[in-house]
């Protein structure tokens, strides 16, 4: 007879075998304690292929990791989607805020800049309590420490001159400035009309060189008497110039004005853009009319010989069986040589000899000048001539020059229209070839030995200062005060308002010594 198992025997087999197969027996099920949280369980609905509720009986830590995931980063998106909307007005308030407080800090430096004024210690009684305090002085003898503040003083001077020089060169170019500008464009702009004019309306011509005159002697008058240079005034080509006028508006049926003014235009005072190295810069004025003085008076002449329509109706020397260029060449030549002679007199007796003292205490005159350039033939050879010869030798040597260029407007210029125009466009040539020396090689090299010498200057004080500095024991700290006073004196003067005329010097000196002056033009 078979022996049951034991209760406790057949407990333990379910326990570990679990429920037979088929078993539909279910234990009631367990209602949920109050405190228990509710379970997502993933299921269908709809067209969403899942969505996350939470079943009652799926409690949270039993969801698979991947699914926490999901549901969490869910819940944030939805979280942080309204402050992304937020976050750009905040940004551009946030940025405005920042901004206004940094202008507010701005304004409150500068206030403060302008409410305190740093005290101005003098350089003197700084070096002196320098000296005391490093204990120097007990060093230094009286007569080296006397030297030493001696030469402090002047290297002390010396950079604030340089320092000077340099704001009013700078003030001189910002001054200036808006002056070469218009004379640049109006430089330009003749030479554009004077072109229109010859090729369109000829007869006009004569009245443009007139109204160019009117503007530029009173000019040139003016500028020359404030630099004392007035006595060029009464060179041969103002002279021409002043026969041009007259006998394009006084006297237009003079055969002897005619032949006078047609022979010395396109004779000496041509010919002296090429001798006397007259120069096509626009931005000088002074250039453009010593330019104007001594090519206008030619062109003009040409106009009216070859260019001019009917000629003789409005200037009937041309037409006058007196006028004898063409036949009478030599007379046309003795006709001119006595138009120079009036003048060389004349010249003689009211500038050279009634001027002599004058003269003598320094002002310039075309004898002069020629005379002392070294670096010219007509210097070179006065050189070699003696004191007392110099002046009847000067004459005769204009005279002779005078009388060689003569030779071609009478037997060659006059019957030929072709050379006449070639002979223009040489000699506006040779004053564009003379512009363009003086800018590229005058000028700029004017600038570049400027700021050498400047940085030089500079340099040596620097050396002169930092040796005689040397002994004492703030040399550096003294350096550095010296050229903190300078620039600061330089400062206050600037804010003051000094009452000195700032003057242009433009490159005469240098232009001189590379050969293209234009201070003196005899002819």
């Amino acid at each position: 007879m078979a022996t049951e198992p034991p209760q406790a025997e057949l407990r333990q087999r379910a326990k570990t075998t679990g429920p037979p197969v088929g078993s539909t027996t279910e234990s009631p099920p367990t209602p949920p304690s109050p405190t228990s949280r509710p379970s997502l369980s993933r299921t269908q609905t709809g067209d969403l292929p899942h969505s996350f509720d939470l079943a009652n009986d799926e409690p949270l830590f039993s969801m698979p990791l991947l699914d926490l995931l999901v549901m969490v980063d869910a819940h944030l998106e939805l979280w942080t989607r309204s402050l992304r909307r937020k976050a750009a007005p905040w940004r551009s308030k946030a940025d405005k805020l920042v901004e206004e407080s940094r202008e507010r800090a701005r304004n409150k430096i500068e206030e403060a800049r302008a409410k305190v004024k740093l005290p101005r210690v003098n350089s003197e009684q700084f070096l002196s309590s320098m000296l005391e305090d490093s204990g120097v002085k007990d060093v230094l003898s009286p007569r080296d420490r006397e030297k030493l503040e001696r030469r402090y003083r002047e290297v002390r001077e010396r950079a604030k001159e340089s320092l000077k020089k340099l704001s009013v060169k700078w003030e001189e170019e910002k001054t200036v400035r808006l002056r070469d500008k218009i004379s640049f464009f109006f430089g330009v702009m003749n030479v554009l009309c004077s072109a229109l004019l010859l090729g369109f309306a000829p007869t006009y011509i004569p009245l443009y060189y007139s109204a160019q005159m009117a503007a530029f002697l009173p000019l040139r008058v003016y500028a020359y008497k404030k630099r004392l240079y007035h006595y060029f005034l009464f060179d041969l080509c103002y002279a021409i110039n002043a026969l041009v006028l007259v006998y394009l508006w006084i006297f237009p049926g003079n055969t002897y004005l005619f032949e006078a003014c047609y022979g010395l235009t396109l004779g000496s005072l041509g010919t002296a853009i090429a001798t006397w190295r007259n120069s096509l810069v626009f931005h000088s004025l002074d250039k453009v009319i010593s330019l104007a003085i001594h090519i206008f008076p030619p062109f003009v002449m040409t106009t009216i010989v070859h260019f001019y329509p009917d000629p003789s109706s409005r200037y009937p020397a041309l037409a006058s069986p007196g006028l004898g260029i063409s036949t009478r060449p030599w007379r046309s030549i003795s006709i001119n040589m006595v138009a120079y002679l009036v003048w060389q007199l004349l010249y003689f007796r009211y500038v050279i000899v009634a001027r002599k003292e004058k003269i003598k205490q320094g002002r310039a005159t075309s004898f002069t000048f020629l005379i002392n350039d070294k670096k010219r033939l007509i210097g070179k050879i006065a050189a070699k001539v003696p004191e007392q010869y110099r002046e009847a030798a000067f004459m005769a040597g204009q005279a002779l020059y005078t009388f060689v260029t003569l030779l071609i407007p009478i037997f060659v210029l006059f019957d030929s229209k072709f050379w006449s125009s070639v002979y223009l466009i040489i000699l506006f040539g040779v004053s564009v070839w003379n512009g363009a020396s003086f800018y590229l090689e005058v000028y700029g090299r004017k600038f570049e030995k400027e700021l050498i010498a400047l940085r030089k200057e500079f340099e040596e004080q620097q050396v002169q200062l930092s040796k005689y500095a040397t002994p004492a024991a703030g040399g550096e700290e003294m350096s550095r005060v010296t050229s903190l006073d300078a620039l600061g004196e330089k400062r206050e003067e600037e804010s003051e308002g000094s009452g000195e005329e700032i003057r242009h010097e433009d490159a005469e000196a240098v232009a001189e010594e590379k050969g293209f002056g234009e201070v003196a033009k005899p002819v």
